[in-house]
């Protein structure tokens, strides 16, 4: 536990408290973290509202825990492709990084070959 020192300012208590959150290069998910006040020092009697003694924080998901999606160098194209024979492009995906949540990839293909019926 850590102490905090409570101040008088003019007849108004407070204090802050600060908590570090430090940065770091892992790919996380969202987190979350409950702070509580406890108790009160001995002295006169003082209390603790415990319907206002819980502080929630969450620390949002960073550093990509889903990856980086991308075209790889060799599939950016540009292609060139006789229509005159039946043939297919591959085109290779790859996920950088961030391998902690399953995304499905959704794409869209334009230009006019697109609008053929």
């Amino acid at each position: 536990m850590v102490g905090l020192t409570v101040t008088d300012s003019c007849g108004v208590f407070s204090a802050n408290l600060s908590i570090g959150i430090a940065p770091d290069n892992e790919p996380e998910l969202d987190e979350q973290f409950l702070v509580t006040l406890v108790s009160v020092d001995e002295g006169p009697p003082q209390a603790i509202d415990v319907s206002k003694n819980l502080g929630f924080v969450t620390i949002l998901e960073n550093d990509n825990p889903g990856g980086v999606f991308s075209f790889s160098d060799a599939s950016r194209g540009p292609f060139y492709i006789m229509e005159s024979t039946f043939a297919f492009v591959t085109l290779f995906v790859q996920r950088t990084g961030g391998g902690l949540v399953q995304r499905e990839l959704l794409y869209s293909i334009d230009g006019a070959w697109s609008r053929r019926t």
